[in-house]
């Protein structure tokens, strides 16, 4: 990778703002846009202390689409057991919903955590773990490299191992 080159790892959503993550050969970019602005920063590699790959069930989505199923089913009775006609379309809607959590709790997030000197970037992968573990992968093999050009430099720098 030339110093000019930089390979995309993945993004992270949230309401009106992304964020883009980047390995450069020296150190991690971040670009944020954030409406109209577009913010960058850059985390050195040789400072990072920490990359994790772990997962989250997405609990938030599961208990929102099991409420709504419990409402729908609700309706649907009390829609029956009333002098009201049957109305079918809540109970599709509330298997719909019943179908939507079980999707949400059998999909959970893939989550590649880099925590440095400089702060945190968190990407967050649905439906694609392999990406997630590639941009695992990465990170870490660009930090432990990174570490070992300082190393080969200045040997004081080298952790202390005791046998």
């Amino acid at each position: 990778m030339t110093p000019g080159e930089r390979e995309f790892l993945g993004s992270r959503r949230g309401f009106g703002e992304t964020d883009r993550l980047y390995l450069r050969p020296d150190s991690l970019e971040i670009l944020t846009f954030d409406w109209m602005e577009i913010r960058g920063r850059r985390l050195p590699l040789d400072e990072l202390t920490l990359v994790t790959l772990h997962r989250e069930l997405r609990g938030a989505w599961t208990a929102i689409s099991i409420s709504l199923s419990f409402l729908f089913g609700l309706i649907y009775l009390a829609g029956r057991l009333g002098a009201g006609g049957l109305s079918s379309v809540w109970w599709v809607l509330c298997g719909l919903c019943a179908i939507l959590a079980v999707f949400f709790y059998l999909t959970p997030e893939r989550i590649v955590e880099i925590q440095g000197a400089r702060g945190t970037v968190r990407l967050v992968h649905v439906l694609r773990p392999h990406m997630a573990l590639r941009a695992f992968l990465v990170v870490s093999d660009a930090t432990e490299a990174a570490r070992a050009r300082d190393v080969a430099r200045d040997p004081a720098v080298a952790p202390e191992t005791t046998p």
